[in-house]
Parts: structure tokens; C-alpha cells; sequence
């Protein structure tokens, strides 16, 4: 098999100043979590608001418009991640500042005709999906095409802010981005609620302040990032030809993601039209709780991506293999926290957060199956990040092909027959097969032996114990807590295994010694 670009730096421009100091990865990494709990808990507590006030069918098609979401990023192409990677390399002295700008608006005009193709199709198509695609609803139709119609535009917005965001993270504006995104959700959640306390009650009210905040989270976006790009290249057209010499890399990202956006949004897609709407919209409140899973992802993207990639660019090998083994210790740590106190005593989350005892008991089997695949899903992404930052993501997009072929079938079949209950085990399995069988295939693949030593015995060492420190929770009778005191011993399971997952890693406790030498030394 042909090695992909090795990690040997790349002939550097010196013609043009650029910034060459990256932020401090702690300080970086705590406050893009800080950030992210922030969104989740937000997300958390306006949830059952949205449920209260939109009712079951109305919160239904917020559900329906989640899963949309996700599927924008099959027209992505894979350009974003691409752009980010070189953005990256610009920071390292790896690329010009003239191609880096070109490249950026080249990217900004693919996507902007895309948007408005793809809200323009979605518009015409609303009808049909109201009437056809989602189940039996008491909704006048009438109130259900305007509110897709506004989805369209919704999700058509959404996808701007997510390139530009993108490209700040590359460029490892990574606070900024946290920020801008952090006071985005709170407009958005605030704003919703507000509008349907004292304006209209209605799904159009809802999804027409959403998607008048998210465009104005663009706009904020693309001002920060044309301010963070070079500024003696502003003048500097879209370069098309760059854009396309990113096609192989690019085309491999969004096959990848198209395979992974089936693997992770099929389920979601066939039960939105095999279930009733109501039933849709609780199963929807099994997606929002995982959603809050998946929010690791995002603070460690931007995090070690960057990073990784602009080691990989300046050849720095050591660096790059103990950065890489700090993320596994790290996102094993947080994933058992999060995912695994969800999964040990989902009846206990689902009436913590809605205080329906009824509804926590009709949820808990699902929630416990999609908790714990949403975990190993959140985890797959590191090897991910190893693929990425060397540029070659292959393994990773022939992985996906062959348990998408695999999964996708089986999960149609569950979803089917069994409902969504059976969607959340197939998915589950799915995810543990995909991890115990191909990410040693990658790591053997770009991690020599003496990098993979020890690797994965320390990491499933740490997963036995955690996983048994967490079976044992299972002795809590949820039944026998009110809702403060369920909120109090959620929180303190989670914070616990956290803290007994960093501290069990070796990894983990050498950076936090090496990080207090040099805060001693420093002062």
C-alpha cells in the first residue's frame, strides 16, 4: 500500500509576516468545553420549554429539522474540512497568504450558490414532504409548509455559518469561533422562547426567529474571519484552480462524511417518516440528550486538529505521536462521564431534565442504546483527526464504505420491525464493530510499533474500569429521587468517572506535570 504524504515540512514563504505562535492548547481546549457544556446545558433546558410550547407534533418538526441538518453536510463536498486543513498549513509557514485567500473565497461562492440552490429545492419540495414524507399530524397543512419552507432557509444559513467557522478554527481562532457560536445560542434559544410566550405558540413563529438568528451568526462570522485573513492578500480573487488541486483530499473528506452522515442520520431519516409525529418528536428528545454526547466532538476538532495538522506540516513527529495519545486519554475520560452516566441510568436523565416519570420509563431502553453508540461514535473521530492532519483520510473512507453497506440494510430492517429501540442496537453494534475491528487497521497503518506500544491495552484498561465503576451506579433507584436530587447524583457520577479517567492515564498525568512545571517556572 502507497504511504500518503509523510510528515517532512514543507518549503515555507517568508515574503509575508503570518502568525507562527499557536494558542496554548489547554487554555484553548477548557474554554472550547466551557463553551460547548454551556450550548448543551442551554440546549437542555429550553428543550422541554420548546415541548411544552410547540407540543409534541410541533417539536416533531424541530426533530425533523435536526435531521436535515445533517444532511447538509452532504453538500459540503468535503470543501470546509479541505479549507480548514490548508488554513492550518498557512499558520505553519506551509502555504502563501495570496493562495490561502483564494482558496477561502473560492470555497465562499461554491457554497453560497449552494445554499440557495439547496433553499430553493427545499422550498419546492415542502408540500411533498409534509404531505407524503413525515407522519399523521393534527397540524393544519398549511402551518406545516411554512414552517419547512422557513426550515430551508434555516438550514441554508446554517450551512454559511458552518463554513466560515470552520475556516476561523483552521486559522485557530478557536475561542472566537466558541464565542460567536456560544452567544449564537443563546439568541436563538432565548429568542425562541420569547417569541412563543408572547407572540404565536406555533412552529412558523419558532423556525422564523431561528432562522433569523442563524443568519445574523453568518454574517458575525464571515466579519471576524475576513478580519483574522491576511491583509495584503484581501484583494486576491477566488482561485478555482486551488480549489480543484484540493479535489482528491476533498472528494475523500466527503465521501467519508456522506458515509458517515448515512451511518449516523439513517435512523434518524426512517423513523421521522415510520413513526407517528408525536412519537417522532419524543424519540427526538433521545436525540437532543445525545446531541449533548456528540458536543465533545467539536471543542476537540478544533482543538488538535489544527495543531495535529501543523505538526504533521513541520515534520515534528514526537510531538505529534504525544499529542495524538493525549486526545485518546482525554476523549475517554469525557465520553465515559458524559455517555456513560446516560447510558448507566437513562430513566433517572430523562426525569431529571422533564420531570415525566411515565415518558422516562417509555424512553430509558432507547436512551440507554443511543447513549452508548453516540460514545463510541464521539470516539471514532480521533483516529479520524490522525488521517486528517497527515491528509490522507483513505482508511477512513473505505472503513465507512464497508460498515455503511454492512449497517445500513440491518438498520432499515431494525428500524422497521422494531422500532426505534431497534435502530439505537443496531447502531450501537455497529459502532463497536467499526471500532474493535478497523481503528487498529489505521493505527498500524501511520503509527509505527514502538507509537502503538501500550496504546490500546492502556485504553481499553481504562474502559473496563470506568465501564464497572459505572455498572455499579445501576444500584441507584432513580424511582426513589425527586428531580433536584436526580440532578445532583447525575452530576456527581459524571464528574466522578471524569476525574477517575483523566487520573488513570498515564498521558493525562505527565502533560498536567508538565503544565504545572511551567506555570511554576513562569511565576
Amino acid at each position: 500500500m502507497r504511504r500518503e504524504p509523510s510528515l517532512q515540512a514543507e518549503p515555507t514563504d517568508t515574503s509575508e509576516a503570518r502568525p507562527t505562535s499557536a494558542p496554548s492548547l489547554a487554555p484553548t481546549l477548557l474554554f472550547g468545553f466551557g463553551a460547548h457544556l454551556v450550548i448543551a446545558a442551554i440546549g437542555m433546558l429550553v428543550v422541554p420549554i420548546y415541548l411544552h410550547l410547540l407540543g409534541a407534533e410541533g417539536y416533531g418538526l424541530f426533530g425533523f429539522y435536526v435531521v436535515l441538518q445533517s444532511w447538509m453536510l452532504l453538500f459540503d463536498m468535503g470543501v470546509s474540512p479541505a479549507v480548514a486543513r490548508q488554513l492550518s498549513r498557512y499558520r505553519a509557514g506551509a502555504l502563501e497568504a495570496g493562495d490561502a485567500v483564494g482558496l477561502l473565497k473560492a470555497a465562499e461562492l461554491m457554497f453560497l450558490a449552494g445554499g440557495v440552490a439547496a433553499a430553493a429545492i427545499f422550498l419546492a419540495a415542502s408540500p411533498w414532504l409534509a404531505s407524503h414524507w413525515l407522519g399523521a399530524s393534527k397540524l393544519p397543512p398549511r402551518e406545516i409548509h411554512q414552517a419547512l419552507q422557513l426550515v430551508g432557509c434555516l438550514v441554508a444559513a446554517r450551512w454559511m455559518a458552518g463554513l466560515y467557522q470552520t475556516a476561523l478554527v483552521g486559522l485557530e481562532h478557536q475561542t472566537t469561533a466558541n464565542t460567536v457560536s456560544l452567544i449564537g445560542a443563546l439568541a436563538r434559544a432565548f429568542g425562541s422562547v420569547a417569541a412563543l410566550s408572547y407572540i404565536s405558540a406555533t412552529p412558523v413563529t419558532f423556525f422564523a426567529v431561528q432562522a433569523v438568528m442563524t443568519l445574523a451568526e453568518a454574517i458575525v462570522y464571515r466579519v471576524i474571519l475576513a478580519r483574522a485573513m491576511p491583509g495584503a492578500a484581501a484583494g486576491q480573487k477566488a482561485r478555482w484552480g486551488l480549489l480543484s488541486n484540493e479535489f482528491r483530499f476533498a472528494a475523500a473528506l466527503a465521501a467519508s462524511a456522506a458515509i458517515a452522515t448515512l451511518i449516523n442520520q439513517a435512523d434518524k431519516l426512517a423513523l421521522s417518516h415510520l413513526l407517528p409525529l408525536a412519537e417522532f418528536g419524543r424519540f427526538s428528545l433521545v436525540v437532543s440528550i445525545c446531541s449533548g454526547i456528540a458536543l465533545v466532538v467539536p471543542p476537540f476538532a478544533q482543538a488538535f486538529q489544527p495543531r495535529l495538522t501543523a505538526l504533521a506540516a513541520q515534520g515534528r513527529r514526537g510531538e505529534f505521536t504525544g499529542l495524538y495519545r493525549l486526545s485518546i486519554a482525554l476523549i475517554i475520560a469525557l465520553i465515559a462521564g458524559l455517555a456513560g452516566t446516560i447510558a448507566a441510568q437513562p430513566e433517572m436523565v430523562v426525569y431529571a431534565w422533564t420531570g415525566d416519570r411515565d415518558l422516562a420509563e417509555h424512553l430509558a431502553p432507547v436512551l440507554c442504546a443511543y447513549a452508548l453508540g453516540a460514545g463510541v461514535s464521539s470516539f471514532l473521530f480521533v483516529p479520524y483527526f490522525l488521517q486528517y492532519a497527515l491528509g490522507s483520510v483513505r482508511l477512513h473512507l473505505i472503513g465507512n464504505l464497508i460498515f455503511g453497506a454492512a449497517w445500513i440494510p440491518a438498520l432499515w430492517w431494525a428500524a422497521t420491525t422494531h422500532g426505534a429501540l431497534g435502530a439505537g442496537l443496531t447502531w450501537l453494534g455497529g459502532n463497536l464493530l467499526f471500532l474493535i475491528i478497523w481503528t487498529p487497521v489505521v493505527h498500524r497503518r501511520w503509527l509505527s510499533k514502538a507509537e502503538r506500544a501500550g496504546l490500546a491495552l492502556s485504553g481499553w484498561g481504562r474502559v473496563v474500569f470506568l465501564g464497572g465503576l459505572l455498572a455499579a451506579t445501576r444500584l441507584i433507584d432513580p424511582r426513589a429521587l425527586d428531580r433536584p436530587a436526580a440532578l445532583c447524583v447525575l452530576g456527581a457520577i459524571s464528574l466522578i468517572v471524569m476525574m477517575l479517567g483523566m487520573v488513570s492515564s498515564r498521558a493525562l498525568r505527565a502533560y498536567a506535570t508538565d503544565r504545572l512545571g511551567q506555570w511554576r517556572a513562569a511565576s
